[in-house]
């Protein structure tokens, strides 16, 4: 669900593409599709950014980096709502052991997504996500 709600906040082919390949490489990664598992599993091993092995962590990277460059351009919200999700790919969910954690990663993220949506070329960004998507989702898999 997470994934169609970013797609339709992306709102280009691309970023329709590149959302549904960043959940496609976040459900390969921790075997569910589900939030509450992908989140649960965050929770008890660890932030996806550095757990698992070296190609699962930088599958989780790619997938972020992915989401962060798609974000459309002029609008704050759907800035806030990709640096969000690329947060929750990276550093899993609120917990009381790691909110710390989450909220540093949420706000850079969307700190980081509101810069690049204030660029004033679209194109190469969203290539580029779509080229670190089909990474991650190589990565995942493999």
């Amino acid at each position: 669900m997470l994934a169609v709600l970013i797609a339709v906040v992306l709102a280009s082919p691309v970023g329709v593409a590149t959302a549904a390949l960043a959940a496609v490489a976040t459900a390969a990664r921790w075997g569910s599709a589900w939030l509450v598992a992908v989140g649960g599993a965050q929770a008890v091993l660890g932030p996806a950014a550095v757990v698992g092995p070296a190609p699962a962590a930088a599958s989780s990277w790619l997938a972020a980096a992915a989401l962060l460059l798609a974000v459309p351009g002029g609008s704050l919200t759907a800035a806030l709502a990709v640096g969000t999700t690329a947060a929750f790919v990276l550093a899993g969910p609120a917990g009381t052991d790691g909110i710390a954690v989450r909220l540093g990663a949420t706000l850079v993220l969307s700190l980081v997504a509101v810069g690049i949506g204030l660029l004033p070329w679209r194109r190469i960004p969203a290539v580029l996500a779509l080229v670190l998507a089909v990474a991650a989702t190589a990565l995942a898999v493999a």
